[in-house]
């Protein structure tokens, strides 16, 4: 019987590499990167397009083209689409993101010759019924004004316009007005422009053979090649003051630290990251044994990294109660003050590169997690060989590169701050 009072040893990983990839590219010049992984019969299909925000030539007009692009084709109506997909147990969606539209297809190997020329359909020939965009601008408009009366909601889209500035593709926020300019003409010109070849990457993963990408040369051949679109990225133009917006009966008060930082492709990308975990990404980070574990100030709080295909930002987020508001910004500055100074001890270093190692084994279980990986990485720009830089960071990051980072990267100085509570602190930063 197992000595269920000792806990088991932990052990490094040896090797973490990612599994071979293969890439094969299509007569109209569409790369498909295939991840030939495991003996189940699901089979997942993404379909990339660059077409987000950085795309745009009218706000939220990716947004919307994305959520309306599976509505209606030439051939099937939306309820047609779905009725299909139910039939045959598999799932379309087009998850919204701010640089890409992707379309997903899950779906079972021995239905993916069924249901592919649907997809096929609807990326070759969406119609943008009037009355389903209709519908989707007075669900997003009545969705919004719901979301926007929420502090957390409020402080996340302000400090993401303090720090991009309201003009950027990463920083402006939606409005209901912005829903309500929107026509069909201008998704049917968003689509024209950058639903094709040029801006096209595929990603298939399951027990992949040559039937499955005879199929795909067959159907998702078909779309025409353009050249690349060219995105559109003004400068950043960072708020030079903190900001607070009242909420008098808010229950709580919402509290975002922010910073520009860089893009995905970055090389200290995966350095950031680690230090990230130390602050505040994971549970047993500074912040929250701080704050919550200690303090008992907050139920969450956190920080993380949003580095994008052009441009990132790193945030620290919380809601506290309304009380404890001065508190919290001291203890916050007081963490990163700290980590700036005081080199990390063995114990906690260790500790965030167990949890790391973790996360990035968990990147590569199975083919759908290798294949989100392979996507992300594909997608922004990243070589594949970052995966395996990323694992040798892991191993190599020393304390006095971990304080470098922090002084280099997190200067107190120039943080951005948004509070949404319904009363304002007493001082700056």
């Amino acid at each position: 019987m197992p000595n269920r009072q000792q806990r088991p040893p932990i052990y490094d990983l040896d090797q973490l590499q990612l599994p071979s990839i293969d890439r094969i590219v299509l007569d109209n010049q569409v790369p498909i990167y295939v991840i030939n992984q495991g003996a189940s019969d699901a089979l997942k299909l993404e379909i990339v397009f660059n077409a987000g925000r950085p795309y745009e030539n009218k706000p939220l007009v990716a947004r919307a083209c994305a959520a309306q692009i599976k509505e209606g084709s030439n051939l099937h109506t939306a309820s047609q689409i779905g009725e299909l997909m139910d039939f045959y147990g598999s799932s379309l969606k087009v998850p919204v993101d701010m640089d890409f539209s992707c379309i997903t297809l899950y779906t079972l190997k021995r239905h993916f010759a069924k249901v592919v020329p649907f997809v096929e359909d609807i990326v070759l020939h969406p119609t943008f019924p009037h009355r389903e965009l209709e519908h989707y601008i007075e669900r997003s408009a009545s969705q919004l004004e719901v979301e926007t009366s929420k502090v957390d909601v409020i402080a996340y889209r302000s400090i993401t316009e303090q720090i991009f500035g309201a003009q950027h593709p990463y920083g402006y926020n939606s409005t209901a007005s912005m829903y309500q300019n929107l026509r069909r003409e201008d998704l049917l010109d968003h689509f024209q422009q950058h639903y094709h070849a040029g801006n096209c990457r595929i990603f298939i993963c399951g027990a992949i053979g040559n039937r499955e990408l005879d199929i795909l040369s067959e159907s998702l051949g078909k779309i025409p090649y353009k050249s690349a679109s060219k995105p559109h990225m003004p400068l950043k133009t960072p708020a030079s003051q903190p900001l607070f917006i009242e909420q008098k009966e808010a229950l709580q008060t919402a509290i975002r630290w922010g910073l520009p930082l860089f893009k995905r492709a970055h090389p200290d990308y995966a350095a950031l990251q680690f230090i990230n975990t130390i602050l505040g990404g994971y549970f047993s980070s500074r912040l929250m044994n701080n704050l919550r574990e200690d303090k008992g100030y907050t139920y969450n709080i956190s920080s993380s990294i949003d580095a994008m295909r052009f441009d990132g930002s790193w945030i620290i987020s919380t809601e506290v109660g309304n009380e404890f508001v001065e508190q919290t910004r001291e203890e916050i500055h007081k963490e990163i003050s700290l980590l700036q100074e005081v080199l990390l001890d063995e114990q906690e270093l260790q500790m965030v590169r167990n949890y790391i190692q973790g996360t990035l084994l968990s990147m590569i279980d199975g083919p759908f997690n290798t294949a989100e990986l392979v996507r992300n990485l594909i997608s922004n720009g990243v070589p594949l060989e970052d995966f395996n830089e990323t694992v040798s960071v892991n191993k190599m990051l020393s304390p006095e590169r971990i304080r470098a980072l922090f002084r280099q990267y997190l200067p107190l100085d120039q943080i951005q701050e948004v509070i949404v509570g319904p009363k304002a602190p007493k001082r700056g930063l």
